[in-house]
């Protein structure tokens, strides 16, 4: 009988054990996925800019390639904070709008700059809310 209630609370903490590593690892990859997400949209805005300076297509070749990554990216942060209730499907929320915003405008302000309308496209790509923006999502996503 003692072995028996021995095995049972070694599985019971066995389990919670497995849960809260596996908790952890979670957090772990929502973590780095979030830095990811980060990354590429600055890589795109760098490249945005890169272009508008140089004209030159290979930063349209990186923008892209951040753009095609975001979305897996993307949908591994917005799974876990989803995971964590009401508030973090909120900040999913402000998140995949944020970013597809950022895309509306990069992708308007690129289409500026390549039918030569340079002048309005800087003047898109200066506005402060891109800037603006980026800081309140790292605000989002670190904390």
């Amino acid at each position: 009988m003692l072995a028996t209630l021995l095995l049972v609370v070694s599985e019971n903490i066995y389990r919670d054990a497995t849960s809260t590593l596996r908790g952890g690892i979670d957090l772990t990859d929502a973590r780095i996925q979030s830095q990811r997400l980060l990354q590429l949209l600055t890589d795109a805005q760098a490249a945005q800019f890169g272009f508008l300076v140089t004209g030159q297509p290979d930063y349209l070749t990186q923008h892209a390639r951040a753009k095609a990554e975001l979305p897996a990216v993307q949908a591994v942060v917005s799974r876990f904070l989803v995971s964590q209730g009401s508030e973090g499907a909120a900040v999913a929320q402000r998140v995949a709008d944020f970013v597809a915003h950022e895309f509306v405008l990069f992708d308007r302000t690129l289409a500026l700059a390549r039918s030569g309308q340079t002048a309005a496209a800087n003047e898109l790509a200066s506005r402060d809310q891109g800037r603006i923006g980026m800081l309140s999502l790292r605000r989002e996503l670190v904390e």
